[in-house]
């Protein structure tokens, strides 16, 4: 069932997605309903995982036909056909967008550490956090100096900022 916005010309297929447009864009106060998904259908039938396909222009490895298929399209086509109808994001997996739509316009963070009050939409930030702030834990490290680094940004500034001049 397509939506239509009255207040701005835009046209949505997805109602849920519609409505948050209308509750974000023009702070209209709607309720924003929990669709049922179904798991099996957006899983992938995938071939068995003993089979190795490498990519041609970076020689990673894939298990199935549809992953190489999609890295070669996201990484290498940088391809982005998932765009968010509220604010025109775009990303290369459905899944991405999903989070977006998570984590951005419906503001919701599951994820909450154990040690302190920090919350995530996000279960991989909510491990690094962590991993950095409770576990002290710098994995990266200079070659050049050996400083050690909580976050891979950090050393490679580092490295640009302190080490240009002798490289």
């Amino acid at each position: 069932m397509d939506s239509y916005c009255t207040k701005c010309s835009l046209q949505f297929v997805n109602t849920k997605v519609y409505n948050m447009h209308l509750s974000i864009v023009h702070k209209e106060n709607v309720e924003i309903k929990q669709e049922a998904s179904c798991d099996i259908l957006e899983k992938e039938i995938e071939e068995p995982e003993e089979v190795s396909l490498h990519c041609e222009n970076c020689d990673k490895a894939f298990s199935t036909r549809s992953k190489l298929n999609r890295h070669v399209s996201s990484v290498h086509e940088k391809k982005k056909p998932f765009k968010c109808e509220i604010c025109g994001y775009s990303c290369s997996q459905k899944d991405s967008l999903k989070k977006h739509l998570v984590a951005v316009h419906e503001n919701k963070k599951p994820f909450k550490c154990e040690l302190c009050d920090y919350k995530s939409s996000i279960k991989a930030h909510l491990k690094r956090h962590v991993q950095i702030v409770h576990e002290k834990k710098k994995p990266f490290k200079c070659e050049i100096c050996d400083k050690v680094f909580s976050i891979k940004q950090s050393m490679t500034k580092h490295i640009i900022v302190i080490h240009e001049k002798m490289l």
